[in-house]
């Protein structure tokens, strides 16, 4: 089986403080995992798991090293009282979250996430399914309340 783009891949992550963290530090100019382990003092496993989730929230893109994106860069260098906006636009622009969360106004339960995470990657063992429900949870409950009234498209429109 082919690996899959680590932004597809549901995330491990489950702490938005230190998603942002990362992403503050990579903004500093420290892109590689060992590196980025050593100054959050965590290790290189959970940079791979915070970086992973940033992909999937389309804030970093990875090959050798990490690099963030047009909304990274937005978000990294955004006023605190501005952060948390841009994050929730970026949990409302990830299709995951999209389909999770359309037409609800509460998070669902981790089961409910679970339920969802099997339904999309049906290989995915259930316990495997029930943490990665956690960490879904914990990353996208902030985001709850942050609802934009219309999701920016991504990419740039050509025009004559």
């Amino acid at each position: 089986m082919p690996n899959r783009d680590r932004s597809s891949l549901v995330p491990s992550a489950n702490n938005p403080r230190l998603l942002l963290r990362v992403l503050a530090m990579v903004a500093a100019g420290i892109r590689r995992p060992r590196a980025l382990a050593e100054v959050l003092e965590i290790e290189v496993r959970t940079v791979h798991y915070y970086t992973q989730a940033c992909e999937w929230l389309g804030l970093l893109s990875f090959d050798q090293e990490v690099h963030l994106t047009e909304r990274g860069l937005e978000l990294a260098f955004a006023e605190p009282h501005h952060q948390m906006e841009l994050y929730g636009q970026a949990v409302w622009g990830n299709g995951f979250a999209q389909g999770l969360l359309h037409g609800r106004t509460e998070m669902p339960d981790r089961d409910a996430i679970a339920s969802y995470i099997l339904q999309r990657e049906p290989t995915m063992s259930s316990v495997t399914a029930r943490r990665r429900a956690s960490s879904v949870y914990s990353l996208l409950e902030p985001a709850m309340g942050l609802r934009p009234t219309q999701i920016e498209p991504e990419g740039h429109q050509l025009s004559l």
